[in-house]
């Protein structure tokens, strides 16, 4: 049994050193042991994380890059509770949301749509190392751009303050999130899911009262058109991977 938890730790310091996370932001240790899974399943969950690491490399010099890999890790192993069950594709998924979401709020672009076509035609058909590597040049000036790093920095140290438009929105927004969750998306039928996004939009509109000329209203409009845009954007991606991308043998 000791030979086993010394596994266990090797793993975890091997996840540490390569993204270079300091001992009081790394929490994979007590997270993987706050899970009803055998030591056995978390040291499985550690290859897997390891193997998928692999195409990272020659990004690791740029910490901030490497904090929100970490990040996402983190909130995979959240997401399916330690459960093995496509973990790795649940994984990828999370990542490619998150890196792309990040991006497109970086480059602030008016026309968000062009950014999700742009990336889908860029990413598509890529196995699964090429296609973070890709990624990953994508957004190395982002994480190398220092105002951008600092304000971020910055606003996730804010306390926020909520207002009633605030809570309205998070409200809203939840209730998009989970409808689009409950869709089944089909990149053949977009126009179809963008329709019915906003039937149901403007039915949430009407029971919080947000008026339709108000910044509010324009705000949530672009927001939750961008939501299933960015899930489209990542079911493309991923119905792209081969199957064989999932079991991230080949990259060990």
């Amino acid at each position: 049994m000791d030979d086993v938890y010394s596994s266990l730790g090797y793993h975890l310091r091997i996840v540490q050193e390569f993204l270079s996370i300091p001992n009081e932001r790394f929490k994979l240790k007590m997270i993987l042991y706050a899970l009803s899974i055998s030591i056995e399943d978390k040291i499985t969950i550690l290859e897997k994380i390891k193997a998928f690491l692999i195409p990272f490399s020659m990004f690791r010099d740029i910490q901030e890059f490497m904090n929100s890999t970490y990040d996402y890790i983190q909130k995979t192993i959240e997401i399916t509770g330690g459960s093995l069950n496509e973990f790795v594709r649940i994984l990828i998924r999370t990542i490619l949301m998150g890196f792309i979401q990040e991006y497109v709020d970086y480059v602030r672009l008016y026309k968000r749509e062009e950014v999700f076509d742009y990336l889908t035609r860029a990413l598509g058909k890529l196995s699964l190392t090429p296609l973070i590597i890709n990624l990953g040049l994508l957004l190395k000036p982002m994480y190398r751009d220092k105002e951008y790093i600092e304000s971020r920095k910055q606003l996730q140290q804010v306390e926020v303050e909520y207002t009633i438009d605030s809570e309205v929105e998070t409200m809203i927004k939840g209730a998009i999130d989970g409808w689009i969750e409950s869709q089944e998306l089909n990149l053949d039928k977009q126009d179809e899911l963008r329709e019915r996004l906003s039937i149901e939009f403007k039915n949430l509109i009407e029971i919080y009262n947000v008026p339709k000329e108000s910044e509010l209203y324009k705000k949530l409009h672009i927001e939750v058109m961008e939501m299933l845009s960015l899930k489209l954007t990542v079911l493309s991606l991923m119905d792209s991977l081969h199957d064989d991308s999932f079991r991230l043998d080949s990259m060990t």
